[in-house]
């Protein structure tokens, strides 16, 4: 046999012998990349977690944004009442477009919807405990 990077004669038992060392290079190399892969996965791994963690840290320490729910819930009565104008007075105004007027509008729907369940806090809403024509709490069809 002729050696292809040399062009000597190669004898065959040497043959053989150069074709295991390659097998066992082989196997080493496809356990190298075994062993890199599992590192790789386990290194993304405990990163990924760790980002996943910082976002969460830093999602639930973070103060409500503005004008949110959880923002107008914190709010004292009187906070309440300065805040609500404030955007009572900017929906009432013509030089916003109507859809941010409308935005306006239902932040005053959200700001009313706190102060209701403030007001009621657990107690159930009772409707007028007046004498109707056919008797308390009867209505004509």
């Amino acid at each position: 046999m002729i050696n292809s990077s040399f062009g000597l004669k190669k004898q065959p038992f040497l043959d053989i012998i150069w074709y295991k060392e390659k097998a066992v290079l082989n196997k080493l190399e496809v356990v190298e990349e075994i062993v890199m892969r599992k590192i790789s996965k386990y290194i993304f791994g405990i990163s990924g977690l760790a980002v996943a963690g910082l976002g969460v840290y830093v999602g639930l320490s973070k103060e409500p944004t503005k004008y949110s729910l959880g923002w107008i819930k914190k709010l004292t009565d009187k906070e309440w009442e300065i805040e609500r104008e404030i955007i009572r007075q900017k929906f009432c105004n013509p030089k916003y477009d109507e859809s941010t007027r409308i935005g306006f509008q239902n932040l005053l729907d959200l700001f009313d919807k706190v102060k209701s369940d403030r007001d009621w806090a657990g107690k159930k809403p009772q409707g007028p405990a007046y004498h109707r024509e056919h008797g308390f709490n009867l209505y004509k069809p």
